[in-house]
């Protein structure tokens, strides 16, 4: 592409001067007028060159001077020597119509056939070939025809300067050396179903030129197809635009052009090409396809609307670089590396794409200019793979909607990319649906992530907001959270393949989720610090409903975990983590689990129905308050392996209340209790406790409301904590009463073994009150006298 507005020019101008040694010739009244070498035509009528004229000194062979001409060349040849400034046939300058040449063919001229002022001219089946300046040249006139003409190795094949309303229709126009047709300055000119192939440089060219309209043109393997440069309000339909060197169609600081309905294929670098300081632009239902890089880039350029055109097979489908205020609308991208790709651009809308089947890897996205290159920490790659549906790579403020991306490498990915907007779109089927990599406070809004590999993943990524999302069907994990002050709210995991949802990192938000029906965990909390889950169900996952796992200082709190295949709530290896406020019911295992976890916080639980109730393994220094267990197929709370240092208050068995410290061992409810001593009565129910080590201990304090006292008709200071172990004894040690908080407090050592404990008082009955309860038991060492049964196995390592 050259510079050659003042080139075109200087080879359209010349100077009025005769045409050497030639003569003036005039029309014969009844016949055409015979033309045998160079002449001047200064009267109208038919003039016909009968041979072929060879003229290598003179500047013009035929000169034009008057209007209402007809030059028939008979197919002859008029041939020159190869000079610039020279011209075969030279209509002008005088302001003359209504002048034809046709048939003609014009040889090693500087320009073969020259149009200078006026207008109506026609140029009909001409050849120039040779021409060391320009095969035909339009210069400052208006309505010339130029029809199934050729022109062919000359510097420029065709070139409209100055000049407006021109038609080219049907011509070839090939292996020029320069551009194939060129219009400067020239407006609202018409090119039509012209085969411009093979040229040096752009097949067409529009410098500065407006308002022009080229449809159903063919433009193949030139440097660049179709380039517009400073031109304006043109209009591009139904060509052909393919196999070019460069790209296809290019413009440069060009507004307001439509290209619609155009093919831009397997050029070597784009099919169309928006660039610098263009704006207004639009790309309507053009198929770009095979293209080295995009089918359609937009760079440095602005308000451009790219709409319901089909990408495939290209590197990246559209590709929109440092670019600003674009719309990319309702297009296809299929089999591309990426399929539509933002770099380094801002403030942009990508609406309602398709992104289908996008699955290699390509450069073309980027680098940026003016983001670092350098090394992350922990040897992290600082290029992904540029292969997704759609990318959006260090790009800020775009409005992503409503588009669908299926079978893609990535669905959605956004790299090192800020403030934009995810809102309703479908992922579905990729290898990941949505990913964020490196990507700050960003809104993911009423997305669908459905049978991907990984549904939504977020990594080293902070301040984001997803907020209303479906993950489903994933293969891997409906949400993969990492990084710091992220917010899932609203989000529904279900019926993923492994977990619903896992969070890393720190400071992360978690509130109203539903995690429900996942293979694996429901909610999967990992290597996390300072983070919040709240008022959110986690029911049905085929592990843990909720796994903490090297966390700390996490708060879980108003969540419900219900008939998961593991235990509703799952610390491990998690230390200084708050539980509050939670209902685990009917989970396979424990209700609540830790393993080897210290120092973490549950209150106001209620877990019912759970294989265990409560169960530590190796865990210390952990605290349970307001905690109501019932219905437990195993125990109610089990510590082992060496779980020491506990603290449980308010720990409720059905209607028994406890609290207690201790070391390895289990509580649980008695359902067939054993007959109490004669003049002894029981407040509460019966628990049954079981040494799991042989340095088990506990430190059991049991409640008893103050009308237990009188409904059992006991003296308030005779209750003690009493043991069963095939007879009733007293527990040894501390074992007091005190009445005015109403609780019993004692020492117990099961060392290994499963006792019964309960708090009896003397009963104040009368002798056959006495006899009538005695009665109403079995012998207390009867054989069919029967202790609970309970698991004393260590349950599942951690």
């Amino acid at each position: 592409m050259n510079d050659y507005w003042s080139v075109l020019v200087s080879l359209l101008v010349l100077v009025s001067v005769g045409a050497g040694a030639a003569a003036t010739t005039g029309p014969d009244a009844a016949a055409p007028t015979p033309i045998r070498s160079c002449t001047v035509i200064d009267t109208p009528g038919t003039y016909h060159l009968s041979t072929d004229v060879v003229n290598r000194t003179t500047e013009v062979c035929v000169r034009i001077q008057v209007s209402d001409v007809v030059l028939d060349g008979g197919n002859h040849t008029i041939t020159g020597g190869d000079t610039n400034g020279t011209v075969g046939v030279y209509v002008g300058p005088q302001s003359n119509s209504n002048v034809t040449v046709q048939n003609l063919t014009v040889s090693d001229w500087g320009t073969g056939i020259r149009y200078e002022n006026g207008s109506g001219k026609t140029i009909v089946n001409v050849t120039t070939q040779s021409n060391v300046d320009v095969g035909v040249g339009l210069l400052f006139s208006a309505d010339v025809t130029v029809v199934n003409s050729l022109a062919v190795n000359n510097t420029f094949g065709m070139a409209v300067v100055d000049s407006e309303n021109a038609t080219l229709v049907d011509n070839t126009v090939t292996r020029n050396t320069e551009n194939g047709i060129s219009l400067v300055n020239a407006t609202s000119n018409t090119l039509s179903e012209n085969e411009v192939v093979a040229n040096t440089d752009d097949g067409i060219e529009l410098n500065s030129a407006d308002g022009n309209w080229l449809r159903g043109n063919t433009v193949s393997q030139n440097s660049v197809g179709v380039f517009l440069l400073n031109s304006t309000s043109n209009t591009l339909t139904d060509n052909h635009v393919t196999h070019n060197e460069h790209s296809g169609v290019l413009l440069i600081a060009a507004d307001d052009n439509a290209l619609r309905a155009n093919e831009a294929s397997r050029n070597g670098r784009d099919g169309i090409a928006v660039e610098a300081e263009s704006g207004g632009n639009s790309l309507i239902d053009n198929e770009v396809s095979g293209n080295t890089e995009s089918g359609i880039r937009v760079r440095r350029a602005t308000e451009t609307a790219v709409s319901a055109n089909l990408a495939s097979n290209n590197s990246v489908g559209v590709l929109l670089r440092l670019a600003a205020d674009t719309t990319v609308r309702n297009n296809t991208a299929t089999d591309n590396a990426a399929g539509i790709a933002l770099a380094g651009s801002e403030s942009n809308l990508i609406a309602g794409n398709r992104l289908v089947r996008n699955l290699g890897s390509t450069s073309a996205v980027g680098p940026v200019p003016g983001t670092s290159r350098a090394t992350p920490p922990n040897n992290q790659t600082t290029e992904p793979n540029r292969s997704a549906g759609l990318i959006v790579l260090n790009s800020s403020d775009n409005q992503i909607r409503s588009n669908r991306a299926t079978n893609n490498a990535v669905g959605v990915r956004l790299s090192s990319a800020h403030r934009n907007t995810l809102d309703n779109n479908t992922v579905s089927k990729n290898g990941v649906g949505i990913h964020l990599r490196g990507s700050h406070r960003n809104r993911l809004v009423d997305n669908k992530a459905v049978a991907n590999r990984d549904g939504v993943v977020v990594s080293l990524s902070h301040g984001n907001f997803l907020i209303n999302n479906l993950a489903a069907t994933n293969a891997e994990s409906g949400v993969d959270l990492s990084g710091r002050h992220n917010v899932l709210f609203k989000t529904t995991a279900t019926a993923n393949l492994r977990t619903g949802i896992r969070v890393t990192g720190r400071n992360n938000t978690l509130s109203e989720v539903n995690a429900n029906g996942n293979g694996a965990f429901g909610v999967s909390i990992r290597d996390s610090h300072i983070s919040v889950l709240s008022n959110s169900t986690v029911n049905r996952n085929g592990d843990d409903g909720i796994l903490l796992f090297r966390s700390e200082s996490i708060v879980i709190s108003n969540v419900t975990a219900s008939r998961n295949g593991g235990s509703g709530f799952h610390l491990s290896a998690s230390r200084r983590n708050r539980v509050r406020n939670v209902t685990v019911s009917r989970n396979d295992d424990a209700g609540i689990r830790l393993a080897t976890s210290d120092a973490n916080r549950v209150a106001n639980v209620s877990a019912v129905g759970n294989g265990d109730g409560v169960r530590l393994f190796q865990s210390q220094d952990n605290t349970f308050v307001a905690t109501t267990v019932s219905d437990s197929a195993g125990w109610d709370f089990v510590g082992t392996a060496g779980s020491v240092n506990n603290s449980v208050r308010g720990f409720a068995l059905d209607s028994a209340t406890v609290s207690f410290d201790g070391r390895d061992i289990a509580l649980g409810t008695v359902h067939s209790p054993p007959a109490v001593p004669d003049n002894r009565a029981v407040l509460g129910r019966f628990v049954a406790v079981t040494g799991m080590s042989s340095d088990s201990r506990l430190s059991l304090t049991v409640s008893y409301p103050q009308a237990a006292v009188a409904e059992a008709n006991v003296t308030e200071d005779s209750i003690r904590t009493w043991l069963f172990k095939g007879t009733w004894t007293i527990a040894p040690s501390t074992n007091e009463v005190n009445t005015e908080r109403n609780v019993v407090s004692a020492n117990i050592t099961p060392a290994g073994e499963t006792v019964v404990v309960a708090l009896l008082g003397r009963t104040n009955a009368t002798a056959e009150t006495t006899a009538t309860a005695a009665r109403s038991e079995p012998p207390l060492d009867q054989a069919g006298q029967r202790t609970p049964t309970r698991r004393t196995s260590l349950g599942r390592s951690p």
